[in-house]
């Protein structure tokens, strides 16, 4: 822990009992002995925040004049000092709203020497021998560019000593963003110290030099250290600490060992399409240049929030960093409102309509997904199993965070107030600037949110038609649920929506399914993975061999599903995201097809057409789910006389 030596801290933060219960019944003269002596501590943790004098000096007597008038209220000596630095916090981030200060604090006073205490002038000269007037500017300078709040969760760890769950419930967080603030904290500064020639390794060093420079007395400089290990991020400290903060925020408790989640998941995340040499990704927000990222350079975090549980929707948060600490080159966010892409070399975001696929287009994998699943996928693929355990947590709102990346890994419960509080927290946005260009490359249906769709084909010369409505974001889906009907008149018909789901063939019973059943092996894009994805993934399901073919710039990928008795493939439109079309084949060889089914997606349903679910759902609930991959035999039963 990062302090200035336990007695010194009792000394300087715990005022004297008699003359604290003396200030407390009212009495000046203690009233003023109390404010000199605390003064200096006061001065010195303000300013660390500011780094303005004439604020800190007005934030001072805010503050000690909230003193006076409360003081009677506070109980015990003990919590006097942490009672006023949560008043002065408040003064300072007041001050901050009223001055709209929130993208940090203007450099026209660098040239200043900090005077952290006015009436300890000396401490600024016998700090002299310590540091050079230089490294003293490179340091100030540093701070300065960071953000307040990065400011303030620096020194209420590093000089103040306390545990992320006390700097939690200050700054109204929960105890997991406060411990990714931190360390956003850290990046950030030591990415300006990087900027002026300070390596990686002087972050403790310029830590310890900007403490010692704003303390109080020369006293509390010379005793103040900032240990390695009060810098540390690791999930378990953040864990342990259960915390309800504010509404809004998240509770978060360790529910399973972080050692079964590896960054090896993120190898591969984005697609290789053109080299951004080639044309500049800022002019060009056209699908081919979004996607045309290199494939070298390594992933450096992919995050995982899972709010209906590890068989539900999923967001993802993927990150391909370049090569030196101070850079984020590329960031893929995908939650429940859309499709983000931030390029961070032309401070620019992109919204698609697309969800990430990998380059060597194989299937992604997810941290839940089951040891067979896994195992089918790196014998159909030709790729070595990964060999990682799955999370087995049945629980809602899970947040993995690979073992190795921020935070030391490890799978969280989330306890939020609503189930996408979390995904508006900072860590999880990456804090875009406001200032960055936004391309909002959407189209009209998946700027809305959904679209309606249209089924029409044949299979062996008997007609099919269908309709039904699809989400593209999980933000959209309980508004506008998906659901489906699929029919050949007289011969088949199959329904699904939020009550349920059934098939019924020629004169047979319906046989009931969950609800969502019969979108497996169709575009399920507010799931949260691309159709390419979905798709294969939900054959794999079924131990369904499967085939991919992609090359750019091609519009469209074909994957081919190898059944027993014949193969269907789909033709899926990377762009949009969506199943385009579906043709059915007799027999292990393509040969001629005997069928094909075409989706057309609308922005609303044509005049006359149904916005609800169809009538004729099932009325029994059930959990059951096809045994076998429905479409696969959907030629079989409409062959039958």
């Amino acid at each position: 822990m990062s302090t200035l030596g336990r007695q010194s801290i009792l000394d300087e933060q715990t005022p004297d009992a008699s003359l604290f219960a003396q200030a407390q019944r009212g009495d000046r003269d203690s009233i003023d002995a109390l404010s000199r002596q605390i003064q200096g501590r006061l001065y010195s943790y303000i300013y660390r925040c500011t780094l303005d004098a004439d604020d800190t000096n007005d934030l001072v007597q805010e503050t000690l004049i909230e003193m006076v008038r409360l003081l009677g209220k506070l109980g015990s000596v003990e919590h006097f000092w942490p009672w006023l630095r949560a008043v002065a916090y408040n003064k300072v981030r007041n001050h901050r709203r009223r001055e709209k200060l929130r993208r940090g604090v203007s450099l026209d006073q660098l040239g200043n020497d900090v005077s952290p205490y006015p009436g300890s002038p000396q401490s600024q000269e016998g700090l002299a021998d310590l540091m050079s007037q230089e490294l003293k500017h490179i340091i100030k300078q540093a701070m300065r560019e960071i953000k307040p709040q990065y400011r303030d969760v620096l020194s209420m760890r590093c000089y103040e000593g306390m545990e992320y769950d006390k700097i939690a419930a200050l700054m109204d967080r929960s105890p997991f963003a406060t411990r990714m603030m931190f360390f956003r904290a850290k990046r950030a500064l030591a990415t300006r110290l990087a900027r002026r020639g300070l390596g990686k390794a002087s972050l403790l060093t310029a830590l310890v030099v900007f403490g010692k420079m704003t303390a109080p007395t020369p006293a509390a400089a010379a005793q103040l250290t900032v240990t390695a290990a009060s810098l540390k991020v690791g999930a378990a400290a953040a864990a342990a600490a259960t915390a309800t903060t504010t509404a809004g925020a998240a509770a978060i408790t360790l529910t399973l060992g972080g050692a079964a989640l590896v960054t090896a998941w993120g190898a591969g995340i984005l697609p290789q399409k053109a080299d951004l040499a080639d044309r500049p990704i800022a002019t060009s927000p056209s699908f081919g240049a979004l996607a045309g990222m290199p494939a070298a350079e390594e992933t450096r975090e992919i995050w995982y929030y899972l709010p209906e549980g590890r068989n539900g929707s999923v967001m993802m948060r993927l990150v391909r960093g370049q090569s030196s600490l101070d850079r984020t080159g590329y960031l893929w966010l995908q939650n429940h409102t859309g499709n983000y892409f931030y390029d961070r070399t032309h401070n620019t975001i992109y919204i698609n309509n697309f969800h990430t696929w990998k380059s060597d287009l194989t299937v992604r994998e997810l941290p839940t997904d089951s040891a067979e699943l896994r195992r089918f996928l790196a014998r159909i693929q030709g790729t070595p199993e990964s060999g990682y355990p799955t999370v087995v947590s049945d629980a809602w709102g899970l947040l993995i965070v690979p073992d190795g990346q921020i935070g030391g890994g490890g799978v969280f419960r989330v306890q939020p107030e609503t189930p996408y509080s979390i995904l508006s927290e900072e860590y999880f946005q990456y804090n875009w600037p406001a200032g960055a260009e936004v391309v909002d490359g959407r189209d009209a249906m998946h700027r809305q949110g959904w679209a309606a769709f249209s089924i029409a084909g044949q299979v062996h010369g008997r007609r099919i038609s269908g309709v039904g409505r699809i989400p593209f974001v999980h933000g959209t889906s309980r508004q506008y649920p998906a659901w489906l009907r699929i029919e050949a008149p007289g011969r088949f018909q199959a329904i699904d929506g939020p009550d349920g789901a059934a098939i019924q063939i020629a004169a047979d019973r319906q046989t009931p399914f969950a609800a969502g059943s019969l979108f497996e092996g169709l575009s399920r894009p507010w799931m949260g993975l691309h159709t390419l994805d979905t798709v294969r993934r939900d054959a794999a399901r079924y131990g369904i061999a499967f085939e991919t073919e992609y090359r750019y710039p091609d519009r469209y990928a074909r994957v081919s599903l190898l059944g027993p008795a014949g193969r269907i493939t789909y033709a899926i439109d990377m762009e949009k995201d969506l199943v385009d079309q579906v043709t059915f084949y007799a027999g292990a060889d393509p040969g001629d097809p005997i069928g094909s089914l075409k989706f057309t997606y609308e922005p609303d349903f044509p005049a006359g057409r149904s916005e609800s679910a169809p009538a004729g759902r099932p009325v029994r609930p059930t959990d059951a789910r096809p045994d076998r991959f429905w479409l696969m035999n959907l030629p079989d039963w409409l062959a039958a006389p």
